[in-house]
């Protein structure tokens, strides 16, 4: 969950695509524990509130064991 499209998206922005070229390039050399993996990024444009709801659907919807940001 990060800020996609707001105030911080000059963070958010580059976070995603510097996180996405690290999780490709891990995969291309097999993953992690032999298992490809896959990032989800959630837009909460900087609101506490919408962070909030995107970390409920990672753990609760998604079932992601991890919270990278």
């Amino acid at each position: 969950s990060l800020d996609l499209s707001k105030s911080a998206k000059g963070l958010g922005i580059p976070f995603k695509t510097g996180m996405s070229l690290k999780m490709h390039a891990q995969n291309r050399e097999g993953g992690i524990h032999g298992k490809r993996a896959q990032i989800i990024f959630l837009d909460d444009a900087y609101l506490p509130s919408r962070a909030e709801k995107n970390i409920e659907t990672l753990l609760n919807v998604d079932h992601t064991p991890f919270i990278l940001a």
